[in-house]
C-alpha cells in the first residue's frame, strides 16, 4: 500500500471511525429479530432484505434454534447408522461428537434413531432417546410474550420474499419444524404465513420440499399444510401441486382437506386435466362425504353432469346440513342466468312450500339464479313469506331476472289478482323498482 493510501485509510479510521466499524460488522440476527417484535407491522426490512439467504437462516436459527442446519451435505444413512453405534463407544469423546452430529444432522432419520432407542446397548438406548430430544424443535421462549407483535414484523419480511435460495431454505425450514408434529399456538402464527410465502412464489418445487409431511402420523401436520398453501391468496391460476398429492392420501383428513381448500375455480390450465381425473376418482369412490365434497368442484369447474345429478340427489338427504348445501349449490354462481329445467324446477319447487324456513330460503335464492318464465311464476307466492328477510330477498331476485317485459307482466297478474293480498301488495313495490330494457 502506498503512503497515500495508508493516509486516506488512517484519516477515515480518524474521522469516520463508525463507517469503518460498520464495514466489518457482522450481522446480528437477535437485534434483527427484536426490532421485528418492536415495530411489528411498521418494520422495515430493507436491511435484512440485504443480508440474503444467510440472513434468513439466522433469522430462523434464532425463532427455532433446534432446527440450525449444519454447512455441509446432509449425512447419508450409513453415516447414521454409524453414528448411532458410536453412541456406545467407549471413547467419550467419541460418543460426544456422534451424539453432537446426530444432533444437528439426524433429522431426516428420525426412524433410524427410533430403531436405535431400542438397541440391545443400553448406553445406544440412552443416547438415542436424548438424541430424540434434542432433534425436537424449540420455539425461541424469549419471544413468546411478543409473538403478537413479532408476527406482523415476521409478516412484513416474509412478504419481500421472493428469491429461490431463500425459498428453498424457508421450505426446508419449516419441514423440519413441522417434523416435530403440530406446532404450538407461536410457532403457528409464524408458520402459516411462511407456508403462504411459499405458495405465493407458485412454484411447485418448494411443495415438493414439503411433500413428505402429507404422510406425518399427526395429521394436523398435513391438514395445516394443506389449509396455509390452499389458501395463498395468488390467484386461480396456480393449483399447487401438493394438493393434487394430498388427494391420493391414505387418510380422508387429508383428502378432506385438499378438497376443502385448493383453488376454485381453478384455472391453472396445466393442471386442471389432472385434477379432474383425481376429483373423478374420488366421486366414484365409496366415501360418501369424500364424493360429495368433489362433486361440488366436478360441477363448479368442469361442468360435469353426473356430478350435477349426484347433487340434485342430494337435496333429498337426511341430513339437513347437506340438503341445504345442495341446494345452494344448485344455485352456485356457475348456473348463473342459466334457462331453467323442468329437472331443476321439480328439484327445487317443493322446498319452497317447506316448514323449514332455511330450506324456503336456500331454495328460493337458488331457483333465483335461473332464468325463465316458470322461475318467476315459482317465485312471486315467496312475495307472501312469513319470514321478512325472504320477502325481501325475493323481491330483489325477482329483479334480475333479465327479460324485464315479462316480469312486469307477471308481477302486473299477481299485483292484481293474487289470491295473497300479502303477495299483492308487494309484487307492486317490486313492479314499481323493474326497469324495462
Amino acid at each position: 500500500m502506498t503512503n497515500h493510501l495508508r493516509t486516506v485509510a488512517w484519516l477515515t479510521l480518524l474521522l469516520f471511525p463508525s463507517v469503518a466499524v460498520a464495514q466489518d460488522k457482522p450481522f446480528d440476527a437477535k437485534k434483527a429479530v427484536a426490532e421485528m417484535a418492536e415495530k411489528g407491522a411498521q418494520f422495515d426490512a430493507s436491511a435484512l432484505h440485504k443480508q440474503g439467504r444467510k440472513g434468513l437462516a439466522l433469522v430462523l436459527d434464532e425463532l427455532f434454534p433446534n432446527t440450525a442446519e449444519e454447512d455441509g451435505p446432509l449425512p447419508t444413512e450409513k453415516e447414521v447408522q454409524d453414528l448411532l453405534k458410536k453412541l456406545g463407544d467407549k471413547d467419550a469423546r467419541v460418543r460426544e461428537e456422534a451424539f453432537r452430529k446426530l444432533s444437528r444432522s439426524g433429522r431426516h432419520f428420525r426412524d433410524l434413531i427410533e430403531k436405535a432407542t431400542k438397541d440391545k446397548d443400553p448406553d445406544v438406548r440412552l443416547r438415542a432417546l436424548m438424541v430424540q430430544r434434542a432433534l425436537r424443535t424449540v420455539w425461541a421462549w424469549e419471544l413468546t410474550k411478543q409473538e403478537p407483535k413479532f408476527a406482523p414484523g415476521f409478516q412484513v419480511y416474509l412478504d419481500g420474499i421472493k428469491d429461490a435460495p431463500r425459498l428453498e431454505l424457508l421450505a426446508r425450514r419449516i419441514r423440519l419444524v413441522l417434523d416435530d408434529g403440530s406446532p404450538d399456538e407461536q410457532a403457528f402464527n409464524l408458520l402459516i404465513p411462511a407456508l403462504r410465502a411459499l405458495s405465493r412464489a407458485r412454484d411447485d418445487r418448494y411443495g415438493e420440499i414439503l411433500k413428505p409431511l402429507l404422510k406425518h402420523k399427526d395429521v394436523r401436520v398435513p391438514v395445516m399444510v394443506i389449509q396455509a398453501m390452499g389458501s395463498h391468496g395468488g390467484g386461480n391460476t396456480y393449483f399447487p401441486q401438493l394438493l393434487l398429492d394430498a388427494m391420493t392420501n391414505d387418510r380422508k383428513q387429508v383428502v378432506r382437506a385438499a378438497l376443502d381448500w385448493g383453488p376454485c375455480p381453478c384455472w391453472d390450465e396445466k393442471k386442471a386435466p389432472e385434477l379432474r381425473r383425481r376429483l373423478t376418482r374420488i366421486f366414484k369412490g365409496d366415501d360418501a362425504e369424500l364424493k360429495f365434497r368433489a362433486s361440488f368442484t366436478l360441477m363448479h369447474d368442469f361442468d360435469d353432469e353426473d356430478a350435477f345429478r349426484y347433487i340434485l340427489t342430494q337435496t333429498k338427504s337426511k341430513d339437513g346440513e347437506r340438503a341445504r348445501t345442495a341446494i345452494y349449490w344448485i344455485g352456485d354462481s356457475c348456473h348463473w342466468k342459466k334457462p331453467i329445467t323442468t329437472e331443476i324446477l321439480d328439484t327445487l319447487s317443493p322446498f319452497l312450500r317447506s316448514p323449514d324456513d332455511r330450506l324456503r330460503r336456500a331454495a328460493s335464492t337458488a331457483l333465483a339464479t335461473y332464468s325463465g318464465e316458470a322461475v318467476v311464476k315459482a317465485l312471486i307466492p315467496m312475495l307472501g313469506d312469513r319470514v321478512p328477510i325472504i320477502v325481501e330477498g325475493t323481491g330483489n331476485l325477482l329483479l334480475d331476472q333479465e327479460d324485464k317485459a315479462m316480469l312486469k307482466r307477471l308481477l302486473r297478474q299477481a299485483a292484481e289478482k293474487h289470491e295473497n293480498p300479502n303477495v299483492r301488495a308487494r309484487a307492486k313495490e317490486v313492479l314499481s323498482k323493474v326497469t324495462e330494457k
